[in-house]
């Protein structure tokens, strides 16, 4: 079930980003989704170094599993980021599809690494 989100949003999102650059889209900037971009670069690295830690005092696979989770949701925050500033601030609309491109391919392997797990794990 899980793996079936992930290739469903790496589906959708890919196909959004694709139909933007194909068809010269430019989306509009958004305050908000930068402001949420920014705070999410800086809570999820603190977030996921105090569940790494957590996952060693408790001696917890699955917890550290989760921090590597949350750590690698800060590259996903940079990415967005990055796409906002440069289609916002520099103008380079095609940098927004372009991020959520390389958004859907982390989904996309997310998905595989999941499915995999749940594989081996039957």
């Amino acid at each position: 079930m899980v793996p079936g989100t992930f290739f469903a949003l790496a589906a959708y999102v890919g196909y959004e980003a694709g139909t933007d650059l194909w068809f010269r889209h430019r989306p509009e900037f958004s305050f908000p989704g930068l402001v949420l971009a920014l705070l999410s670069l800086v809570i999820m690295p603190v977030l996921g170094v105090a569940k790494r830690r957590l996952a060693q005092a408790l001696n917890s696979r699955v917890l550290a599993a989760g921090a590597l989770e949350t750590l690698l949701c800060s590259y996903l925050s940079a990415t967005l980021l990055a796409g906002l500033v440069l289609n916002g601030w520099l103008g380079w609309w095609w940098a927004d599809p372009i991020a959520a491109l390389g958004i859907a391919a982390f989904m996309l392997r997310e998905g595989i690494e999941t499915l995999r797990g749940e594989t081996s794990e039957a």
